[in-house]
Order: C-alpha cells, then structure tokens, then sequence
C-alpha cells in the first residue's frame, strides 16, 4: 500500500479480484468488483482471471476504473483453442498446476498497469485458497467470495469431522437419511443434504480436493463474504461469529 505524505493514508487504493475461471464463478466476483469501482471511483480495481474467463465478461469499455488482468490457465503457448482431450477436468488441473506463479506474475502487471501503485487488498473467489498465499506474501490482507449458501460452507468446513463421524463412500451412503448431528450447527439437515465431495461422490476429484484445500485456508482471511443476510438462520449466524471470533483470536497469539 502507497503512502502519501506523513499521514499514512494511501495514496490511492488498489484492489485486486481473483476468480476461479471455470463455470459461473467469475461472474458474481466481478458483480462484487463493479460494486467496488462504483463505490470507490478514485481507486484502482483490476479483476484477474484467465482470458478465457475474461472474454465472458463484459467488454472493457464502460468499465471505469476496472482493469482486467489475464492470468495464465497453464496450458502450452499456442494452445489456448485447442481442445483437451480430458474436458474441463484437465483443464481445471493444468489452471491449478500453474497456480500460485501465474496469480503472483499476474499480480506484478496488475501493479505496474496501474502506474506502479501495489495491491493493497485481495479479494478472491473462495475456490482460490491461494490467493491467500499470494496476499500475505505481498502483505496485503485478503478477502474470500463464498457463493454458495451459509450452511455449504459450514459443511467444507466441517469436512473431516463429518468424514471421521459418518465415514465415506459406501459407508456413508448406508447413513443418507441421519441427522448431521456431528456437527450441532447442522443438526437440522442429513447426510443426503451434504455437498457432493464431502463424503460421497468423487473425493479425489480436482475439484474436491481444491475445495477441502480451500475449507483448510479460510482461516488465513481477514474477511470471509457469503450468500446470506443476517437472522436468516440464527444458528448458522452465532456459529460463524464464534468461528470468526477464534480464527483472529489465533492470528493476534
């Protein structure tokens, strides 16, 4: 973050998104980032994501203060239209293997497009657990976008408890209908209303993996965004509230 003067104001903010660039993820990210921009027009918004991802956004023009940023998908120079033969699968794994290098290499451009003014906060799809990593080595905090509803994320978060008390696969299978009691927050839903990843479905998948890798990481955030408004479940409200509470509690011992 730039100084201006002795009063320790920056000199003019500069906030990076980062979006998982598969599915729909990128879009409600940029919503966010719009937001910001309208809200802040002084400021500096670059969104990042690969130029696939990107050219389903809106064009540039009439975007402000918005700079898209494209970020490296890992796949071969010259390559970019070729289709791989393992899908989307493959493709979420070569954008992963590249990842956290292309995100700092990205980061770089954001700061020297923008007149050589640093990122001073990062904010980022919840999928992009490295952009954590990223944030703290530039040593600027960072933002998580959970889309999903309150009680998914409870659930990721939850992930190897539910694992150890209800157990995986087929096992778990034969306890679909049981309440989630492990968990008191979630007692009111069953096994069967589990995200897929979680105990049943394809655990090793990429996407699985990134998730539970994410679920591992939130705790690294200054702030953590979801897809809820408060009293709408006042369980799920005073758990977070608690969760958060223990995680700053960590970072200030």
């Amino acid at each position: 973050m730039v100084s201006s003067g002795s009063s320790g104001c920056p000199a003019q903010p500069h906030v990076a998104f980062v979006a998982f660039p598969f599915g729909t993820h990128a879009a409600p990210l940029f919503a966010l980032a719009r937001a910001v921009a309208s809200a802040a027009p002084g400021a500096v918004v670059s969104f990042l994501s690969t130029a696939r991802s990107l050219a389903s956004l809106p064009s540039a023009e009439g975007l402000g203060n918005i700079r898209l940023v494209p970020v490296a998908d890992g796949r071969p120079e010259g390559t970019a239209e070729v289709p791989m033969p393992g899908g989307i699968e493959e493709m979420i794994g070569m954008f992963l293997a590249a990842t956290p290098g292309n995100l700092r290499k990205a980061l770089g451009a954001s700061a020297a497009g923008a007149a050589g003014i640093p990122v001073g906060c990062v904010v980022s799809d919840a999928f992009m657990w490295m952009a954590g990593e990223v944030a703290e080595a530039a040593g600027a905090p960072w933002v998580v976008l959970w889309t999903g509803g309150p009680a998914g994320l409870a659930a990721h978060l939850h992930t190897d408890l539910l694992r150890d008390a209800i157990g995986v696969g087929e096992r778990a299978m034969t306890r679909f209908k049981e309440q989630l009691h492990a968990v008191p927050v979630l007692s009111a839903y069953r096994v069967c209303d589990l995200p897929e990843g979680i105990v049943f479905g394809p655990l090793d998948a990429p996407v699985s993996c990134l998730v539970h890798r994410m679920a591992q990481s939130l705790t690294k955030a200054a702030a953590v965004l979801h897809n809820t408004f408060e009293g709408l479940d006042p369980a799920i409200d005073a758990h977070f509230s608690a969760t958060c509470f223990m995680w700053l509690k960590r970072k200030l011992i």
